[in-house]
């Protein structure tokens, strides 16, 4: 085998591709970018149609029997035996100032985790999971009734009406929240 020399490259071809490479992968990069979506599990409170990313729910449950927990906040329905773990519940209708109404069989709990924090959020139902493309995500108006302007990442007009994307995030470490749930 021929014992390579510096005249056997071409420095100036090499460097035009890499800069190529370089280009494309940015380029590519940057489509995935615009591609990018989110999976959001939408279910209905007080006939408003809500979204929380799949990644902060755990799962979704017929309603058990839930323990009225004296001295606790308005929106903190009580607590629930999940497989020998005791889990809060938590009301968002009340919390946001929204009509509270008889519940449906078709109401569920969605339990949620944001970091240390695990709770349960009473749904009036489950409507969908979905992908959303993150550019179809508009940011919240301003009067979205009774709820926080920082427990509401935006909004995106659907077929079953406006959909409020919420922070969950935000709104299980908010200062209303704190002490309605067991951490760890």
């Amino acid at each position: 085998m021929p014992k390579a020399t510096g005249k056997d490259y071409d420095t100036a071809k090499i460097l035009e591709e890499m800069r190529d490479q370089y280009w494309k992968g940015l380029a590519e990069e940057e489509e995935e970018e615009k591609g990018e979506s989110i999976q959001l599990i939408t279910f209905r409170i007080a006939n408003e149609f809500y979204g929380i990313e799949t990644s902060y729910a755990k799962e979704v449950l017929k309603i058990p029997k839930i323990v009225r927990v004296p001295h606790t906040p308005e929106w903190v329905l009580g607590v629930i035996n999940l497989r020998g773990s005791i889990v809060s519940v938590i009301d968002l209708r009340i919390l946001f100032g929204l009509a509270v109404s008889e519940l449906s069989p078709s109401a569920r709990i969605i339990t949620l985790s944001a970091g240390e924090i695990y709770t349960g959020m009473l749904v009036e139902s489950i409507v969908d999971i979905i992908n959303l493309p993150k550019e179809d995500i508009q940011p919240a108006l301003e009067t979205m009734g009774g709820i926080e302007k920082d427990f509401i990442r935006g909004q995106v007009p659907q077929e079953e009406g406006l959909l409020i994307l919420l922070n969950i995030e935000t709104i299980l470490k908010s200062r209303e929240m704190e002490g309605s749930y067991e951490k760890g």
